[in-house]
């Protein structure tokens, strides 16, 4: 993954040991920041430990962003769920749904993570002017 980083992208690997469920790194691009979790499996969707479904949740719940990376043994393939998305687990921990993002390039897959991280950003920032009776407008339009 360090390797497909883009030069303008600042990723942080978390070392945890005392099992609190965080994810594995944390990115910052072009000021938004999210976390990835990363997962190896083989041909099936990965599960998350409930600390770590329940860290996501939480992430959530504050309009926090977070993200399961997942390789497979059996494929070249690369999928990505959005675990900030409501309900991305099932009550045994697995990815529920199609994965947000399916590549054979980590570089495509993390190009691809980045816009939709970007995305929702947009979208949270105008809805939240929005809701604060602000205008998207710059003060010099």
């Amino acid at each position: 993954m360090r390797k497909s980083l883009p030069p303008r992208c600042h990723a942080t690997r978390i070392e945890n040991r005392h099992g609190g469920g965080i994810p594995d790194v944390h990115i910052a691009i072009d000021g938004v920041s999210f976390w990835v979790e990363l997962k190896a499996n083989n041909n099936k969707a990965p599960a998350l430990r409930p600390q770590q479904a329940a860290w996501h949740a939480r992430q959530a719940s504050c309009g926090g962003l977070s993200y399961v990376l997942c390789g497979f043994s059996t494929s070249p393939y690369l999928k990505i769920w959005r675990a900030s998305a409501p309900s991305p687990t099932s009550s045994a921990g697995m990815l529920c749904g199609p994965a947000l993002i399916e590549s054979d390039s980590m570089a495509e897959a993390l190009r691809l993570l980045f816009a939709d991280a970007l995305r929702l950003n947009a979208e949270r920032s105008s809805a939240a002017l929005r809701l604060a009776g602000g205008s998207e407008k710059t003060p010099d339009a």
